[in-house]
């Protein structure tokens, strides 16, 4: 017996990936770093170390801000914030799967689609 292929849900599921990986905001990077200094008892970066945070982050993804938030309070050593060269290696390996299973997912809906138009 042959299943029935769920498009709309592949499409759907296409749809909140893409909204994951929406661009992010200066207050995204803000209250990720905010998070991690109320972590780790450490003082939060003034306007010129916020600054200079958001232009190495801004390119990421705000979907992914939670994850390296977690993933620095979970295995960064020290007690004080880390330096961005921390969040830009885990943000690139993140990124990168993101990306790849977001191209899977929209083959995979295309490919549902067609076969759809062929029942």
């Amino acid at each position: 017996m042959k299943e029935k292929v769920e498009t709309s849900r592949l499409i759907a599921a296409v749809a909140d990936c893409e909204e994951l990986l929406e661009e992010c905001a200066v207050t995204d990077v803000q209250v990720m770093l905010e998070t991690i200094c109320a972590t780790f008892s450490c003082s939060a970066p003034d306007e010129l170390g916020l600054k200079t945070y958001w232009e190495l982050l801004k390119k990421y993804p705000a979907g992914l801000f939670p994850y390296v938030t977690l993933h620095i309070c979970a295995t960064y050593k020290y007690r004080h914030l880390p330096m961005p060269v921390e969040f830009i290696t885990y943000l690139n390996s993140e990124l990168d799967k993101a990306e790849r299973f977001l191209l899977d997912l929209k083959n995979s809906a295309a490919w549902a689609l067609q076969l759809e138009q062929m029942e």
